[in-house]
């Protein structure tokens, strides 16, 4: 898939520019913009805001300040802005095509299914301790990027590990961005975690996803979510992880709560 490419060769350059025993002087700096604005304009096209700031970089008389740093920071973006469309292509699949594959990918759920999809950001931190308490509960938990890829790409091996009971989705705050209504900056959670609870709200059902939101952060919440009930993520001892053994109480799962003391 011709966008996985483009991710793929995005995170190879910007590995690159974070390797702190390469030297990067002007002339080597606009040769990686060079090589960015190719993959930009191949996607994107060249009206648009990467375009425009990968010129401005390029045309920039301070390269050694941090315009490296910046760089680095906006191949994250686009980056996320790619995935974020990989992703949203899940909502177009066929779910009664005849073929092997999405046999196997829409296989009924039931309550005998142990497998917890752990849905995350960029917070590793919060991402291991959810998955540490569902393996403690005698649950397995799915973590896409540790599964096996088995040659399929991106939306065939979400698609493959979606085959779940129970889904945990973790909005932590990982993105600044400008509130347009207050006019300040506030945190919120990756798109592409915000798409997968709404895909998971639809496969599963509401009862069986739970959100556990950051709490030491003013966290901004879609709002296609306000109403929905959800969970703040108070740290490794918080209460958090009894609110989620009753949620999966709740759902048929035998668990013991002493196990996540």
């Amino acid at each position: 898939m011709y966008m996985e490419r483009f991710i793929n060769k995005l995170r190879e350059i910007n590995e690159e520019l974070n390797d702190p025993d390469r030297n990067y002087d002007s002339t080597k700096l606009k040769f990686v913009i060079e090589r960015i604005k190719k993959i930009v304009e191949k996607r994107f096209g060249v009206e648009n805001e990467y375009f425009i700031r990968l010129n401005e970089l390029y045309n920039s008389d301070y390269f050694f300040g941090d315009v490296r740093s910046k760089l680095s920071s906006l191949i994250d973006l686009i980056m996320d802005e790619i995935e974020l469309d990989i992703q949203k292509e899940i909502l177009v699949i066929k779910p009664n095509e005849s073929n092997d594959f999405n046999n196997r990918i829409n296989k009924v759920v039931t309550e005998e299914n142990n497998k917890v999809f752990v849905v995350h950001g960029h917070n590793n931190e919060i991402k291991q301790t959810v998955a540490r308490v569902v393996e403690k509960l005698g649950l397995e938990p799915v973590i896409l990027h540790e599964q096996p890829n088995m040659g399929m790409t991106i939306i065939e091996k979400f698609l493959y590990n979606s085959n779940v009971g129970f889904a945990v989705v973790l909005l932590s705050g990982d993105d600044l961005v400008n509130n347009s209504k207050t006019n300040k900056q506030s945190f919120r959670a990756r798109q592409n975690v915000v798409l997968e609870l709404g895909f998971f709200y639809a496969k599963l059902g509401r009862n069986r996803v739970v959100a556990l939101v950051e709490s030491e952060k003013d966290i901004e919440l879609p709002s296609d979510i306000h109403g929905i009930i959800y969970i703040p993520y108070d740290g490794d001892s918080g209460k958090w992880k009894f609110e989620l053994a009753k949620e999966l109480s709740n759902n048929g799962y035998v668990i013991n709560a002493n196990d996540i003391l």
